[in-house]
């Protein structure tokens, strides 16, 4: 008898052994079975035929995990059969991807924040994303800041919005965008 697709039978053997997880067995009359697929993922013994890797996921080969191993955090990855970790996208500037194995960004950024790309966390701190430098504002999911306009100043960081620039001190005047301090006295 042969060898039944989803197993393998060593020389000499009275019984199929199935393929373990991570391998596969297409074919009928196998000693051995084959590595899984790099793209696809055989998360169970005696696979015949590997499960493309979901999205959100990476398969590099031999893979047994039901999905795929989670492309990290900060990342995502839209597509199936995703074969290397270095074909997970770096989340979306204006946008936050916070758990592992995702397919699209989980949203924007909270106003208040710079989110310029690769954000893993609503309000993000690292070293391309975090907290809106003095003398701007920013709106949720903005890359880039906007300067507090001509008359107004805003001396820390944070700010969510225009209403978030102070209004110029009293007995100075602020000529420019953008200012931490007034210009000088009027």
């Amino acid at each position: 008898k042969a060898c039944p697709r989803g197993h393998f039978c060593t020389k000499g053997t009275v019984k199929e052994e199935p393929c373990p997880r991570g391998q596969y067995g297409p074919i009928e009359g196998q000693s051995v079975c084959e590595s899984c697929t790099t793209g696809f993922t055989c998360p169970n013994t005696s696979v015949i035929q590997p499960t493309p890797c979901s999205p959100g996921h990476y398969c590099p080969g031999g893979e047994s995990l039901p999905k795929g191993t989670p492309c990290p955090s900060g990342t995502y990855l839209p597509t199936e059969y995703g074969k290397f970790k270095n074909e997970c996208l770096a989340c979306p500037p204006g946008k936050y991807c916070e758990l592992p194995g995702q397919a699209y960004a989980t949203g924007p950024c909270h106003s208040g924040y710079l989110c310029k790309g690769g954000a893993k966390f609503l309000e993000p701190n690292d070293k391309d994303n975090g907290p809106c430098p003095p003398g701007y504002y920013c709106e949720e999911g903005t890359t880039n800041g906007t300067l507090c306009p001509e008359g107004t100043l805003r001396p820390t960081i944070g700010a969510k919005s225009r209403n978030d620039c102070f209004p110029c001190t009293e007995g100075k005047y602020c000529n420019q965008s953008g200012l931490l301090f007034a210009t000088a006295d009027c």
